[in-house]
């Protein structure tokens, strides 16, 4: 393990429920700008009807991690603190590793670089494919340059009254107040470079690296989220082996309605998953029905 994930795996902030000993873990992991509470509650501490470890930890630059010095950013290092926190923990050697937009395109790192850790997949809405600076993350840009020029408080004003704010508002009004958000997040400023470097990196180079993947795969969209394409989860799902697609109700037409919907689709494949400690011998079969 190199010395930039060990010194994660010594300071990272985590919220940790442990149950009965088991060779492996349910981990939850934020997406862009996130913390750890942001999928916490998503799915019962049990794989396949048994009970499993709970990890939701927050990444390096984010939420309460604090590092002497944040090093590089991309999605290799963001899959060696989880797999050295895991470690560092003993959670055991098999995982089910549940993302949200940034924290989906780390479980694909992890899942490329080290297939047999993962027992399953649970991609939310991905924002990352395999191009850099997709068109979708240029905001990010945006809300990065005004943070550094103006710092958090005046550039949050700024972008407030930018047309890329007001577009954004108009397409999806919960899209608008995320990126507002980036500028009251804690250490905004500090941090700015996780919006600068991490929309140029990639969870994977060609799509046929995913073929490798032989995990059974949940990936859950949603429609009419500029930051989290559908056509994304779209692709994902079809080039994946064992993935399916759930599709689950926009944020701005009910949050209510979007957070049961997650929950049901995530909880639902999760449960429906072998248990950890009954490792098959090929991946299983996954209920094919839509959540």
């Amino acid at each position: 393990m190199s010395v930039v994930a060990g010194s994660y795996a010594a300071q990272a902030h985590y919220r940790l429920e442990a149950g009965p000993p088991c060779p492996g873990a349910i981990v939850l992991l934020h997406g862009l700008g996130g913390d750890l509470e942001q999928l916490w509650g998503i799915t019962g501490a049990e794989v396949g009807g048994r009970p499993a470890a709970m990890l939701a930890p927050d990444a390096r630059g984010h939420g309460h991690t604090q590092l002497p010095e944040l090093g590089p950013l991309h999605f290799g290092v963001l899959a060696q603190d989880l797999l050295s926190l895991v470690d560092h923990l003993h959670l055991g050697q098999k995982l089910v590793l549940v993302g949200v937009s940034m924290g989906a395109a780390t479980a694909l790192a992890v899942a490329l670089s080290r297939p047999e850790r993962v027992h399953g997949l649970v991609l939310v809405r991905p924002a990352w494919l395999n191009e850099p600076r997709p068109k979708n993350l240029a905001p990010f840009a945006e809300v990065a340059a005004l943070m550094r020029e103006h710092g958090p408080v005046a550039g949050r004003a700024l972008f407030e009254a930018s047309t890329t704010y007001h577009d954004y508002k108009a397409l999806s009004p919960s899209t608008g107040a995320s990126l507002l958000d980036q500028f009251a997040k804690p250490f905004a400023f500090s941090r700015v470079r996780r919006l600068e470097e991490l929309p140029g990196a990639v969870p994977y180079e060609h799509p046929g690296a995913l073929q490798a993947v032989l995990a059974p795969t949940l990936v859950i969209g949603a429609p009419d989220d500029p930051l989290h394409p559908v056509e994304f989860a779209q692709e994902l799902a079809g080039l994946l082996p064992w993935a399916r697609l759930a599709l689950i109700t926009p944020r701005d037409l009910s949050p209510e309605r979007n957070l049961a919907d997650l929950r049901a689709a995530a909880g639902g494949f999760i449960a429906g998953l072998p248990p950890i400690d009954m490792l098959p011998a090929e991946p299983a079969q996954v209920d094919e029905a839509e959540a």
